[in-house]
């Protein structure tokens, strides 16, 4: 396995969690460019996460993709669901290094 599909498992297990402590959100969030950024605004308080506008639009996109994605992940009927965690708008090498995970060589 190379390190992307470790961090990919690694982030499959530990985003399994109780849905007090994640943002909910449905269809209707991701729908369209403005209700994806509320969602992002709403994730972004829910957080406490401090972003300029300039950083808040930098990382847009890799937010939308990841909400969209949970949400199908979400409706596939895993045996477990994701979560837009802490996370959420970092690249995965921002969330690897912020969880402490090195990448091999």
């Amino acid at each position: 396995m190379n390190w992307f599909t470790n961090l990919n498992c690694f982030l499959h297990i530990i985003i399994t969690v109780d849905p007090a402590d994640y943002i909910q959100y449905d269809e209707a969030d991701v729908a369209s460019e403005e209700a994806v950024w509320a969602l992002y605004e709403r994730w972004r308080d829910f957080y406490g996460a401090e972003r300029s506008h300039d950083e808040m639009l930098r990382r847009f996109g890799m937010f939308k993709d990841k909400a969209r994605h949970v949400l199908e992940f979400n409706k596939s009927g895993a045996s477990f669901t994701k979560a837009l965690k802490e996370g959420a708008d970092l690249t995965l090498e921002e969330n690897a290094k912020r969880l402490g995970i090195r990448r091999r060589l």
